[in-house]
C-alpha cells in the first residue's frame, strides 16, 4: 500500500525559536523546562571524553590541563 514519507526538520540559522508555552494557560514554563545551553568549550571536552578513554582519564585527573592537551582555548567563564 502507500507509504508515508517521514518529515525532515532542517536547521535554519537566523530564525528565532518559537516561544514555548504551557498548554493550560498559555504561560511560559518554569526555568527547569527550558533547555539550557552548554558553553562550547565544555561541550567539546565532554564529547571528546565520551569517545576517548585516555582523554577521559586526563580530564578527570587534570581538569585544567585537559583543554591545553588538545589545543583548546577556553574562555574565562569556562575555565
Amino acid at each position: 500500500m502507500g507509504q508515508k514519507k517521514a518529515k525532515v526538520k532542517i536547521a535554519r540559522t537566523g530564525v528565532p525559536e518559537p516561544v514555548r508555552t504551557t498548554i493550560a494557560r498559555g504561560e511560559r514554563p518554569t526555568r527547569d523546562v527550558i533547555p539550557r545551553k552548554i558553553p562550547r568549550g565544555l561541550e567539546v571536552l565532554i564529547k571528546k571524553a565520551a569517545v576517548d578513554a585516555a582523554f577521559k582519564k586526563l580530564l578527570l585527573e587534570k581538569r585544567a590541563g585537559a583543554a591545553q592537551a588538545i589545543g583548546l582555548k577556553l574562555n574565562a567563564a569556562e575555565e
